[in-house]
């Protein structure tokens, strides 16, 4: 079972449905009626295979129209079956899932600590309704990404269920597993059901939570996970396992044994990008043991095998998401190593089902066997993919800083993006955020470089020191060296290429970044290479203009104390890679594009950037989206967005037209 997301551009509205693929027959089918602005995820089965639970947002009076409040929803696996409501709580769900023998599912909602669903929905009700809107606190967070903290917390809820024939209703209230903690299950912001595990007798249920007592939150990146005894009426009082770690553990998954739990860990407190370990917590022990401290990759997620041995997990590897084969004893060979995989699901074979996509094809799902055969099962997006130009990524390697291996992609322009076919096209470089992530080869709904290939650019990215899946002296090396090594990478990068790739037009140079990868165009702008400012324009979308206030408006405060090696107090080294400062050197035409609801780089770093660009007279323009916050999300948004983007870098690069 999957879902199904499509986009309606003439009317701005999506639906997002459930489909499901026999393995056997080939065969997919719809699932659950289409209707717009119809939202559905999470679908789990029934421990027979005979029905499905899922999140939905459906009306109950008219299932083809949306309602006010996503509930639970059930719908049997047969000919013309209509989805049911399980669920009629009052405040809507989100993140379901189904336990291992069916006796209960486990799901979030945004309650105020200490009170009931009932009570909850009544006290946000009359906040809504006060004339007075102020919001004291005394603590931090008092926002996170793109919301503020008004009280309410992401509690997980656990609710008993009976079955007949095929069939269940909820049995009795759903109990609050955090009570009255001042914290969130699943973590925000980005956390989901990978956060949670039933055993598989469904006597416990593990779970992670941030310890957000108090205003250490917003420097400490400590995730911890608990296990709570759920065989009585009453569950006992959550466990934690990981408490000897400061640093972030959290993805537990109980082994289909029962003897183990494995989970996802970090050593290094207050660092968000340190290494990721595989590590195994003994059940009937209360050890923990750490299983790939020998393995210099990070892990990004794992599943477990049918018989207990190893899982399967994914980790970020030259610029790929490859699937590994991980044994408790610490060895590990490599499964799918190509484009990027993830949302991985195991059969009884341990053969592996997956999502699967590239830089030329977004997301479609895949089958593995156990030995690395692959099954394409979907095929939705080919007959749309049939009509667009793509451009065939080419990966290379280029000697950057300190003489290490830098890699990199570069793309031609696509085939008839501009009239008369020429040979040579102009380059847009694009610059990645994090700053510890990565150009991997998957399909993008931010920056994704066909748009550029196909607008008539070569597009070059490059993976400087401080990107990810390269080892982890490689990520570290930007610490305390924002301008350094990543500097000298892009522009040696960049250089190195223009003297390889004919169809290059060096004459003809824009570059583009988003998040540190803003930061890196403000510092662009402020900083010649070889004694010339290289591009004809630029575009930051929501990069840091100031780095020592940057610290002052953010949220997660242990991004900048972990890569400025502490807070801005007696600390040089936040001016040092403080673009703000070099402001008075800039000359090259640039486009700043910020979010209002932006709290990890707040919109007043536009504002500045802006306000330096007009003061200097520097050709610029300044598009603020009120309501997006880091990323740009909403699809109209989104498609403005790239319309702005593309006629600002061909108004410098195609002075005459295409």
């Amino acid at each position: 079972a999957f879902s199904r997301y499509v986009y309606n551009p003439s009317t701005n509205v999506s639906s997002t449905t459930l489909w499901i693929y026999d393995i056997e027959s080939k065969e997919q089918r719809q699932l659950t009626p289409f209707g717009w602005s119809i939202s559905e995820s999470n679908p789990c089965w029934s421990t027979d295979s005979s029905s499905l639970l899922f999140i939905s947002n459906r009306n109950p009076q008219n299932i083809y129209w949306p309602g006010e409040s996503s509930q639970v929803w059930q719908i049997q696996i047969g000919d013309n079956e209509l989805p049911q409501p399980l669920s009629s709580y009052p405040m809507p769900v989100n993140d379901l899932m189904c336990s291992n023998t069916g006796a209960y599912i486990a799901f979030a909602a945004n309650i105020i600590p200490g009170h009931s669903l009932s009570e909850s929905a009544t006290i946000i009700a009359q906040k809504e309704s006060e004339t007075v809107r102020a919001f004291t606190f005394d603590k931090l967070f008092i926002r996170h990404w793109g919301e503020w903290y008004h009280g309410e917390r992401s509690h997980v809820f656990l609710q008993s269920l009976q079955w007949n024939s095929g069939v269940c209703s909820t049995v009795g209230e759903p109990t609050d597993m955090m009570g009255n903690l001042d914290a969130d299950a699943p973590t925000k912001p980005f956390g989901g059901i990978e956060e949670w595990s039933f055993s598989p007798d469904d006597s416990q249920f593990a779970f992670t939570r941030r310890y957000d007592e108090t205003s250490e939150v917003a420097w400490t990146t400590n995730l911890d996970i608990f296990t709570v005894d759920i065989q009585n009426a009453i569950p006992q009082q959550p466990i934690c396992i990981t408490q000897e770690n400061e640093a972030a553990d959290t993805q537990p998954s109980y082994s289909p044994d029962g003897s183990k739990i494995a989970f996802l860990s970090q050593n290094v407190p207050g660092y968000e990008s340190a290494r990721v370990l595989v590590k195994i917590f003994d059940v009937s022990t209360g050890s923990v043991q750490p299983l790939t401290t020998d393995w210099d990759r990070s892990v990004d997620s794992l599943v477990w095998l049918s018989d207990s041995s190893g899982f399967y997990v994914t980790i970020t590897e030259h610029a790929m998401g490859k699937i590994y084969h991980l044994d408790l004893a610490g060895n590990y060979s490599v499964l799918v190593d190509q484009h990027t995989a993830s949302s991985l699901n195991v059969f009884t074979n341990n053969d592996v089902v997956f999502s699967y996509e590239s830089m030329m094809e977004p997301a479609a799902i895949y089958r593995s066997t156990a030995t690395g055969e692959l099954t394409k099962l979907t095929t939705f997006n080919e007959d749309m993919l049939n009509k667009t130009y793509r451009s065939t990524p080419v990966e290379f390697w280029f000697e950057g800083a300190n003489g290490d291996q830098v890699h990199s992609w570069v793309l031609n322009a696509a085939q008839d993006s501009v009239s008369g076919n020429p040979t040579q096209y102009p380059v847009a470089f694009l610059i990645h955020g994090g700053p510890q992530s990565s150009w991997s080869d998957d399909w993008s709904y931010r920056w994704n470089p066909q748009t550029y290939a196909g607008n008539g650019f070569a597009v070059v990215m490059i993976d400087f020191h401080g990107s990810t899946g390269y080892g982890q002296n490689f990520t570290d090396s930007i610490t305390n060296n924002y301008g350094g090594s990543p500097f000298y990478d892009l522009n040696t990068g960049l250089d190195f290429i223009i003297g390889n790739f004919s169809f290059i037009d060096g004459s003809r140079q824009v570059a583009l970044g988003a998040s540190y990868g803003g930061w890196m165009i403000n510092w662009i702008n402020g900083h010649q290479w070889k004694g010339q400012d290289r591009f004809l324009c630029l575009v930051c979308h929501d990069g840091i203009f100031d780095e020592q206030f940057f610290w002052f408006d953010t949220e997660e405060l242990w991004f900048p104390e972990h890569d400025m090696e502490g807070t801005p107090e007696n600390n040089p080294n936040y001016n040092t890679w403080n673009p703000a400062l070099f402001s008075d050197l800039w000359n090259t035409p640039q486009l700043v594009i910020h979010g209002g609801r932006d709290y990890r780089i707040p919109d007043s770093h536009g504002i500045g950037a802006f306000t330096a660009l007009q003061r200097r007279g520097i050709e610029s323009k300044f598009v603020f989206f009120p309501t997006e916050n880091h990323w740009v999300m909403t699809p109209s948004n989104s498609v403005y967005w790239h319309a702005t983007v593309n006629e600002w870098i061909d108004q410098f690069a195609y002075p005459q037209g295409k």
